[in-house]
């Protein structure tokens, strides 16, 4: 493949034969033309003699005519000049015999004979022109002969040269065009051609690479448009965006000040909760006295709210311990009113009234939450109520008289529990119609004994890995497991079992678990 630096090369070779030849052709037309001067100068020699002749004869024939002897003698001189002025130039055309020889005359041998038989004559009656008139006729004579004979022989010298010169000329040409030619011919053949053949290619990818360009640009330009529109359109965006913006900042703002007015309101009804549980705590009774009314005894209560709808109520008579453990309807505020309504009723029953029968008190207190939440001509008759354990200890007798309404509580003895139910009917409500009666159920007690009371709170709770219930089996074998332990000890088992089983769940219900050793 010929690469355009070698077309360079071969047009600059081509150049420099160019300009050899030229320089060829114009010495040998230098050449030609000193030899043409030669031959001119020559032939201007022999022009003077054969005009020095004819003056010689005009000066003969003067004298022949002149009547005075100072025209004779004026004709004197003048042939006295003349034949010394045609014996120099006879003398400079001698020593030409040279020239004729360096201007490649073929004939310059005959030039020279006749030169040589032709001199002494002239010569001779060149000098006897001052003494004998009559010579002048033989110079001229001689004269002419000479002129005559070198002039034609210059002629066809010249015709010769003339005519080498033109021939030397045409093979000159014919030889510069033959190697120019052939050197053209080789150069269009095997680099020229080639290359622009290449030019040609490239043009031609030029040309497709120009027409992809110019669809890649109708593209970018499509492009362009699509996105100067695609532009447009995300300004309209963003305007609108602007306006939703300062929308938003409005109803944010707006936003804000209700969430401050909820924040406040919030703040006052928490701070009222918290001073609600401190009502509901003067209901209750002090964790303290139930604990030191046992052997041993812890009490675990979490509630889900800040108030609890669970509750305990711990109070003496003569020789029984009467502990209430229940659990209202709902959670939050109506749970906890429920437990002051319910704590009222027990110490009115318990207290006042002097009952220590657990389902002569359960019975009672049924009647009792009922008379209380159903105000004759409500419009709309409260139907809340709660489940109950109420324990009686005889601290004279050793034993533990049980009832329950829809509850139960757990007995633990020697490495077994017993799940203790009375009735699955709850306290209140209304609508159930069924005879409330809530059985007795009493156990003699033996040293090591323990009683656990609670709520559905710690059973109902969600977490695991399945997110599901505790459930009530797993919160027996939890009680078992942990009894062989302090009560201390045991409420710090349930709370991180609690907290383990829950993880990041919220609590799904009010928590109470009471465990006690009675003696």
């Amino acid at each position: 493949m010929v690469s355009t630096r070698q077309l360079a090369l071969s047009l600059i070779i081509s150049f420099i034969i160019s300009f050899f030849t030229l320089v060829i052709g114009l010495s040998f037309s230098i050449q030609h033309v000193k030899q043409k001067n030669e031959l001119n100068r020559i032939s201007n020699m022999v022009g003077r003699q054969r005009t020095l002749v004819r003056s010689l004869q005009a000066a003969w024939l003067f004298n022949r005519q002149a009547k005075s002897v100072s025209e004779r003698m004026q004709a004197y001189r003048t042939i006295d000049s003349l034949a010394t002025l045609l014996e120099n130039t006879h003398y400079n055309l001698l020593n030409k015999t040279d020239t004729f020889s360096k201007a490649q005359l073929y004939h310059t041998p005959e030039i020279e004979k006749n030169l040589a038989e032709i001199t002494p004559t002239l010569v001779k009656y060149v000098r006897m022109i001052s003494t004998d008139t009559t010579a002048v006729q033989e110079v001229v004579k001689t004269a002419n002969t000479l002129v005559g004979q070198i002039s034609a022989l210059t002629d066809i010298h010249y015709t010769e040269l003339h005519r080498a010169y033109n021939r030397d000329t045409s093979n000159y040409l014919w030889t510069v065009l033959l190697i120019v030619g052939s050197f053209l011919l080789f150069q269009n053949l095997f680099l020229v051609y080639p290359t622009f053949k290449k030019l040609d290619e490239k043009i031609k990818d030029a040309a497709l690479a120009t027409e992809q360009m110019e669809k890649q640009n109708r593209e970018l330009l499509e492009l362009q448009d699509l996105l100067q529109e695609q532009n447009e359109e995300l300004k309209a965006k963003q305007e609108e965006l602007k306006m939703l913006t300062e929308e938003q900042k409005i109803q944010n703002e707006r936003l804000e000040a209700k969430q401050k007015l909820i924040s406040e309101a919030y703040r006052h009804i928490t701070e009222n909760i918290i001073y609600a549980t401190r009502i509901q705590a003067s209901f209750r009774t002090d964790p303290q006295q139930l604990i030191e009314s046992f052997l041993d005894c812890f009490i675990f209560e979490k509630a889900k709210d800040i108030l609890s709808g669970d509750f305990y109520w711990y109070t003496e008579r003569e020789q029984y311990k009467i502990l209430a453990v229940g659990d209202c309807t709902g959670h939050g505020v109506s749970a906890a009113l429920m437990t002051m309504v319910g704590i009222t009723a027990l110490h009115q029953i318990i207290k006042i009234e002097h009952l220590t029968t657990p389902s002569v008190i359960l019975h009672k207190l049924h009647h009792r939450i009922i008379e209380i939440l159903q105000v004759k001509g409500a419009n709309n008759p409260v139907n809340d109520g709660m489940d109950l354990s109420l324990l009686v200890f005889d601290t004279d007798k050793q034993t533990l008289t049980f009832a329950a309404a829809n509850s139960s509580i757990c007995l633990v003895r020697n490495g077994t529990i017993e799940r203790l139910i009375s009735a699955k009917l709850p306290i209140g409500s209304f609508q159930i119609k069924t005879e409330r009666t809530y059985p007795d159920i009493a156990i003699a007690l033996q040293p090591g004994d323990k009683i656990y009371a609670y709520t559905d709170g710690f059973q109902d709770q969600f977490g695991g890995a399945k997110n599901t219930k505790y459930y009530s089996r797993r919160f027996r074998e939890l009680l078992l497991n942990t009894s062989q332990y302090p009560m201390t000890k045991q409420k710090t088992m349930i709370v991180n079992e609690l907290r383990t089983w829950q993880g990041m769940l919220p609590q799904t219900d009010d928590i109470l678990v009471i465990g006690l050793q009675p003696c």
